[in-house]
């Protein structure tokens, strides 16, 4: 469980540093002037926090419940 709560605070991290630090204005600029829907993704906390989940969960495969292995 803790490793769940560690990747859910990594993910709120790394979503929150693209989305509103200085460090990726341009990157920010960058995919709007590439791309109006590209701009919005990197803007948008929902929508950037989804795929970082998404990749932090296709790179590290969380689990919650572990199965014990037999039925019964």
């Amino acid at each position: 469980m803790a490793r769940l709560f560690a990747l859910a605070a990594a993910c709120h991290q790394i979503t929150f540093i693209v989305v509103e630090s200085w460090l990726f204005n341009g990157l920010r600029d960058a995919a709007a002037a590439r791309n109006e829907h590209l701009g919005r993704l990197v803007s948008c906390h929902l929508c950037f926090g989804t795929w970082v989940g998404l990749a932090l969960a296709a790179l590290f495969r969380p689990t919650i419940v572990r199965p014990s292995g037999h039925v019964g």
